[in-house]
Formats: C-alpha cells, sequence, structure tokens
C-alpha cells in the first residue's frame, strides 16, 4: 500500500490527532486511578517493571491511531463538521476492459484496499496483473468522487508474446451515497510507447 492525496486530509487529519491525543491522556489517567483504588500499581510494578508504570498515554494513543487509520475513519457519523469525510472506496469489482482499439474485451476484478493513510488499487485478469503507483482521490461533487491512479502492468504466464510490462493511468468515476461506492465507470491509457487506452465497465461488486 502506498500514501495517496485527498484534499482537505491534512486539515480533518490535525482534528482527529487532537481529539485522540486528548482521549489517551484521559483514558491514562483513569486507567492509572483505577489501578490506584484497586491498589494494582504496585503489583503492576513488580510484574511489568521493564514498562515502567500502567500503560501510558503514549502507548494508548498508539493503539487509539492505529485504530482510527484502519477502521474509526470509516464511521463518517463521527467525522467533526464542517469537515469533508474521506470516502470509503474498500471493495472488489468484477469488471471488463474494453479496448478502444476493436480488439476482444478482457474479464478482470478490481480491487481497492484503503486505510485512512494509504491505499493500494489491483485489477487482475488472466494475462496481467497491475498494482497503483501513485493515487489521488478528488470531490467533484457531495456525490461524485473521482479516483485518478498511475500502475504497473506485469505480464502473466497467458499473456500473448507482444504483451510487455508497462506503465498507465486509471481515471475512475464513483457515485457515493452514504460514503459508499454504488456506481462506477472509468476509463484508462498507457504510456506513450503503447498508446494504447479504453473504457472500464465495472458490471458487479462482489466484496
Amino acid at each position: 500500500m502506498h500514501a495517496y492525496a485527498f484534499e482537505g486530509r491534512d486539515q480533518i487529519f490535525r482534528v482527529w490527532i487532537v481529539l485522540i491525543a486528548v482521549l489517551s491522556l484521559l483514558l491514562s489517567y483513569v486507567l492509572f486511578l483505577i489501578l490506584q483504588q484497586l491498589e494494582l500499581i504496585k503489583q503492576w510494578a513488580d510484574k511489568f517493571p521493564w514498562l515502567g508504570g500502567p500503560p501510558s498515554a503514549f502507548a494508548i494513543f498508539a493503539a487509539l491511531y492505529k485504530w482510527f487509520d484502519s477502521a474509526l475513519w470509516k464511521l463518517s457519523f463521527l467525522c467533526p463538521v464542517p469537515f469533508a469525510t474521506i470516502p470509503n472506496l474498500n471493495g472488489t469489482w468484477e469488471v471488463e476492459i474494453i479496448p478502444s482499439k476493436g480488439t476482444e474485451s478482457l474479464p478482470g476484478h478490481f480491487t481497492i484496499h484503503q486505510t485512512w493513510s494509504k491505499i493500494s488499487i489491483t485489477l487482475a485478469t488472466d494475462i496481467s496483473h497491475s498494482r497503483s503507483l501513485t493515487a489521488a482521490i478528488t470531490l467533484s461533487d457531495p456525490q461524485t468522487v473521482i479516483l485518478t491512479n498511475e500502475y504497473s502492468v506485469d505480464r502473466k504466464a497467458k499473456a500473448p508474446k507482444n504483451f510487455d510490462p508497462h506503465l498507465g493511468t486509471n481515471r475512475i468515476l464513483i457515485g457515493v451515497e452514504k460514503g459508499t461506492p454504488t456506481k462506477l465507470s472509468g476509463h484508462y491509457y498507457t504510456e506513450s510507447n503503447r498508446g494504447s487506452y479504453g473504457d472500464i465497465a465495472f458490471n458487479k461488486r462482489v466484496k
């Protein structure tokens, strides 16, 4: 997975970092009071001397941030107003690659793995496998997302002899409802020495 661009994410990130930091301090203090009330502070120190005391605010912060990065950000109702949320694009779709030059279409599976900070976009067919190198998410309007990514393509054993590894770009138009992708369509083009381009038809979401 790799980082991706999203307009306004830094602003949202600063808000969440402050909230997580404050919550970490509160939880650490509450945990300390509970252990102190139960007279477990000394037992903790004797049992885990290398930790130096009950779970610190830093350890709690790290755990909360990990939770936020992997899961919590997907809960759009938790995002502070008036900041826009990053759409959750995770999923796998059956697609059809339709070249512009009249050759037969090629079925495949288009998959997006996404966290708050990173994303991975892959396209697998019988003859090739592509993976994203860079990506950017743009909000065209509240219900429409544009996902643009550069990718590299590797050939599989079934690939024709004239099929070489290459680079390319996808531009996917995604309809979004309540932070979840609904209708997708897209097109692609490859580097200039190949000069191929075409459409990506999204037929059915399978995961």
